[in-house]
């Protein structure tokens, strides 16, 4: 039942009202610190794709505090989840709104400290298929982002007639 109102919280997280995209992301902390991998589903499905909205600040915003303040209350429980969410808020860190860079970079702190945390652990119960496969996706790129000795090798399309350094390579 209480599911069924997160997609109302999330359509409020772009408001131009403080008091109105708090109180959804407290809702949707609450609600995912209760219920779990079902929540987080909808949080990496709807709230995530918020943050890339550059039409529309309040919503950046409003998906950057909704994000922080799941982190925040969930917790370690948090940690099968980090995986999905480093990424996005990476990339808001440059956002052109102040509110939103710092809200992530305290986001972003905290889920730095738990990812080491996130490759020993098995996919929670109940998490869908196709986002299973996705975190398979999204650990390769961190670890390839993260230790350039993981990097996939890449073929260069033009022949060269030389045979290139490892630094030149890389």
């Amino acid at each position: 039942e209480v599911l069924g109102k997160l997609p109302a919280a999330v359509g409020a997280l772009g408001s131009k009202y403080d008091a109105v995209r708090q109180t959804a992301s407290r809702f949707i902390a609450e609600v995912c610190v209760r219920t779990g991998v079902k929540a987080m589903e909808c949080v990496i499905r709807h709230v995530l794709p918020l943050l890339g909205d550059s039409k529309r600040p309040h919503a950046r915003l409003g998906a950057a505090e909704a994000l922080h303040r799941v982190v925040k209350e969930m917790g370690f429980a948090v940690v099968p989840f980090s995986i999905f969410l480093v990424v996005p808020i990476l990339g808001r860190m440059s956002d052109s709104v102040v509110a939103v860079r710092q809200c992530v970079t305290r986001c972003f702190g905290t889920l730095l400290q738990l990812l080491p945390l996130e490759a020993g652990l098995p996919d929670p119960e109940g998490l869908s298929e196709d986002l299973a496969s996705k975190k398979v996706e999204e650990r390769r790129f961190l670890e390839q982002l993260l230790d350039t000795s993981k990097v996939d090798n890449y073929a260069i399309p033009v022949k060269i007639d030389a045979t290139l350094r490892k630094y030149q390579q890389e």
